[in-house]
């Protein structure tokens, strides 16, 4: 293995800033990578719809499906939308994080989902009774959202257009969303207020689901290995973190969460509605088996 344990005191790396449950260790205790940027799982809103409307931004379940009938009946012909390629990108802002809320914490039904049991798929019964709920109101078009090529530049510009009260989007996604206003004629000529909600899965409302989407290690071979350590040195910091975050509009690893003011609203939630993936444990092949299904059953095949 060529890479440095950053938690090396030598290093004079302070990872202290770091929320604990994002710093991975391996079987020695090392620390072979620092997260930099997290993201999440939500639904971009166009607050000048909901304020025209005279409606209030959707909390729990029930308002959901509520705000959806009401946006359709104001004429609004995709009251939420999503992009539909890939295997769970339809509901997966929906699905996954309601999963997740429901499987932390039992250590029986994780530790028989990472061995991939077939008996295990009862864990995600009720995620899958959700999705099927939500798709049985009728309220995603999968012709419309078939129609977006990906979850990232054409969701944006379709969002930009102005006429979607809702979009499921990830926290990716909204990184790219500053940058490409000014690509957006419809939004040039009729900007509006957005932020980044929790898709309310629950009565209690949803999930913030945080995990890591880059981190950066150093090579401990590499001939400049004091100026690699130099550079995390700087940047492991909460100032410098936070403020790489603000950069890319990305959610901070830092216990102190500047968050920008687009993710606003996941500040709202209470602590057992925030969730570290990395915390979890949950391996990556259930979670991927999670994510198949709940694509095949929103998408009927």
């Amino acid at each position: 293995m060529a890479s440095e344990n950053l938690a090396d005191p030598s290093t004079g790396i302070d990872l202290g800033c770091i929320l604990p449950a994002l710093l991975k260790t391996n079987a020695e205790g090392q620390v072979l990578s620092i997260p930099v940027f997290t993201t999440t799982y939500g639904m971009l809103v166009n607050e000048d719809i909901f304020a025209k409307e005279k409606l209030s931004v959707p909390t729990t379940y029930a308002e959901l499906l509520a705000a959806c009938e009401t946006m359709r009946k104001a004429g609004y012909k995709d009251p939420i939308l999503a992009c539909s390629k890939g295997s769970g990108d339809l509901l997966y802002p929906l699905f996954y994080p309601y999963f997740c809320g429901q499987i932390q914490g039992n250590e029986a039904g994780l530790a028989e989902l990472n061995a991939l049991k077939p008996e295990a798929g009862e864990y995600v019964c009720d995620a899958l009774t959700l999705a099927a709920d939500f798709m049985a109101q009728g309220t995603l078009d999968l012709t419309r959202c078939g129609e977006l090529e990906n979850n990232y530049d054409a969701v944006i510009l379709r969002f930009f257009e102005g006429n979607i009260p809702m979009m499921l989007a990830t926290g990716n996604t909204v990184s790219g969303t500053e940058k490409r206003q000014s690509k957006s004629e419809q939004y040039t000529a009729h900007p509006f207020t957005y932020s980044f909600h929790p898709v309310p899965s629950t009565e209690e409302g949803g999930y913030f689901v945080n995990a890591i989407s880059i981190g950066f290690g150093v090579n401990k071979n590499s001939r400049n290995l004091a100026m690699a350590n130099e550079f995390m040195w700087f940047l492991v910091s909460t100032g410098e973190l936070n403020l790489m975050a603000k950069a890319k509009r990305m959610v901070t690893p830092c216990r102190d969460m500047s968050l920008d003011a687009v993710y606003a609203p996941f500040q709202k939630l209470d602590g057992k509605h925030f969730i570290n993936r990395s915390e979890l444990g949950l391996s990556d092949a259930a979670a991927s088996q999670v994510t198949r299904a709940a694509g095949r059953w929103a998408l009927g095949t």
